[in-house]
């Protein structure tokens, strides 16, 4: 892990982008790469009450924090349980 982009943007405003514009992760659907520092990733958190996709994310790497603005869309492709 690199320790100079380690929550790096921490305190930054929210970046707020449709989850289907960014960069995808090999293999997964929801998994998608940091547009600010391109290296960390995105997993898309759930709620822990009820298991629904949330609007907001935070890269692993540099700390970014990301408002999905097409979260309804990705609700509808997690399925009926999300609803």
């Amino acid at each position: 892990m690199s320790e100079e982009l380690q929550f790096k943007n921490i305190n930054k405003p929210v970046l707020e982008i449709p989850h289907s514009e960014l960069e995808s992760v090999p293999n997964s659907i929801f998994k998608k790469i940091c547009p600010v520092c391109k290296t960390g990733f995105l997993l898309v958190y759930r709620s822990p009450k009820t298991l629904i996709l949330e609007e907001y994310d935070r890269c692993l790497l540099c700390g970014q924090r990301i408002r999905y603005l097409d979260i309804n869309l990705l609700r509808e492709k997690d399925g009926p349980s999300s609803l």
